[in-house]
């Protein structure tokens, strides 16, 4: 959880690339654990960094990736957050 949060300190901050090397590392991590949820929170947060990098190819991997665990999970509130975050990215 500790890469994550720093994560989305660096994001915060505006320190896009520091934030994406810690999302980065924390969602290996959580894939190595099978931490599905946890998984998708960092594949959402990191599709932010990436939204706010103007890098909308990866944003929109993430995102996607993010949406279908939640929809496995059965989140429909964390599933509707994150098509809101896609439909930002247009067609």
């Amino acid at each position: 959880y500790a890469l994550a949060n720093l994560g989305a300190a660096y994001a915060a901050e505006g320190r896009t690339d520091a934030a994406t090397d810690c999302l980065q590392r924390a969602l290996g991590l959580r894939q190595a654990l099978g931490d599905r949820l946890g998984e998708a929170h960092t594949l959402r947060d990191l599709g932010q960094v990436y939204l706010d990098g103007q890098q909308p190819a990866e944003a929109r991997q993430a995102l996607t990736a993010a949406m279908a665990i939640f929809d496995e999970l059965g989140d429909e509130e964390q599933s509707a957050a994150v098509a809101t975050q896609l439909s930002g990215l247009g067609n």
